[in-house]
């Protein structure tokens, strides 16, 4: 660890410049306790800042609200034709669902499948 502490050290380019003068070290600290004195003048009133600022807030949440109310539910959607009666007993039945994004999911009911052996 030292070893790279030591190295940092003997690369930095700070090391070889000379120092501020007095005089630039006076003159710092001179403009900068002046500016420190100096009133501080706030161009809105910080009552206005937050009153914007719930508002803005308060219309964002009413925006996401609308937003999300304006989303399409998922529907079931079926490609085939539907059956005049109900199937049979043996017959597969096919149930298609798709999301608002696009996915596209497909069961198909077998009546007759059964699970065989334990679990």
């Amino acid at each position: 660890m030292n070893d790279i502490n030591r190295q940092l050290r003997e690369a930095d380019p700070m090391t070889r410049e000379p120092g501020l003068t007095p005089e630039a070290v006076a003159e710092l600290r001179r403009v900068v306790v002046t500016a420190a004195q100096e009133p501080v003048r706030a161009s809105v009133p910080r009552i206005v800042l937050r009153t914007l600022a719930v508002a803005a807030t308060a219309a964002l949440i009413v925006g996401a609200g609308v937003v999300a109310n304006r989303r399409p539910s998922a529907a079931v959607v079926s490609t085939g034709p539907l059956p005049a009666a109900a199937p049979a007993a043996t017959e597969r039945t096919q149930v298609q669902f798709a999301t608002p994004g696009g996915t596209r999911i497909v069961w198909t009911i077998d009546p007759a499948f059964q699970i065989k052996g334990n679990r």
